[in-house]
């Protein structure tokens, strides 16, 4: 049995709007994906992942990726460390 579940974008956590939507893909062998928002950073995904442009285009297939929250990352939807260059934090 195969579950799938989508996030449509990040608006989902009221951060940033990305043009991307994450798909992670449940086998039967249960595996865990775990995404959790990093202290004043990116969102730290975990476990096997596809993410996946809105048109259906594989971007990457992962077992551990970051994605930005702050915007302004060159390499949407992955964090290439802006949030650290323009002091981003959760609260701003």
């Amino acid at each position: 049995m195969v579950l799938r579940s989508q996030i449509f974008s990040p608006r989902v956590f009221s951060v940033v709007t990305l043009a991307v939507f994450l798909k992670v893909v449940y086998c039967s062998t249960m595996t865990t994906v775990r995404i959790t928002p990093t202290t004043d950073g990116p969102y730290e995904v975990d476990g096997e992942a596809t993410i996946v442009a809105p048109d259906g285009t594989v971007i990457k297939e992962t077992t551990k990726t970051y994605l930005c929250r702050c915007g302004a990352s060159k390499s949407k939807p992955f964090c290439d460390g802006s949030h650290k260059r323009i002091n981003w934090s959760e609260e701003s």
